[in-house]
This record gives C-alpha cells, structure tokens and sequence, in this order.
C-alpha cells in the first residue's frame, strides 16, 4: 500500500520536481560560466601559466612513472616475538 501511495505521490509531482531541478542547474551553470568569464578576464594570462605548468607536472609525472623501471617485490621474512616474563609462568597467566 505504501509503494503504492508513493508511485502516485511521484507521477503526481514528477514533472514539477523536473522542471525546478532543471531550472535550479540551468542557473547555476549560468553562474558559474559568468564567474569563470570575470576570473578569466581578470586572471587570464596568470592562469594560462599556472595551468601549463601544471600540465607539464603531469606528463613529466607520468614520463618518469613509466621510465623507471618496477621495484621488486619483498620477500617476506619470518617475525619471531619474544616474551619477557617476570617471574613464574603461572602468576604472569593467571
């Protein structure tokens, strides 16, 4: 009965909720492209060397990364603990 009751609730209200949702995204995508035009006219030259810089990180990165050859795996090596008792055995694990 529920499901029901909620299937109703969301044809009911469906194409409003989708045209909010789609308004909400289209303004904020308009703020945003509006945000990024004034940092770009106003940063424009600095972050054009910013961002090449950064793109030359990351190729120099993935040169390197590729380049140099794979480290071998480490054996893996028997661990011995040792156990320190102070006094009889029977007292410690009592």
């Amino acid at each position: 009965m529920q499901d029901e009751l909620l299937m109703r609730h969301w044809m009911a209200n469906h194409d409003r909720f989708s045209t909010d949702f789609h308004a909400a995204l289209e303004l904020l995508g308009s703020r945003i492209s509006r945000t990024l035009r004034s940092i770009r006219s106003a940063y424009g030259p600095a972050l054009r060397g910013t961002l090449a810089g950064a793109i030359t990180l990351g190729l120099w990165t993935t040169v390197l990364a590729l380049a140099t050859p794979a480290t071998t795996r480490a054996e893996p090596h028997q661990v011995e603990l040792a156990l320190a008792l102070d006094g009889p055995a029977e007292l410690v694990f009592a």
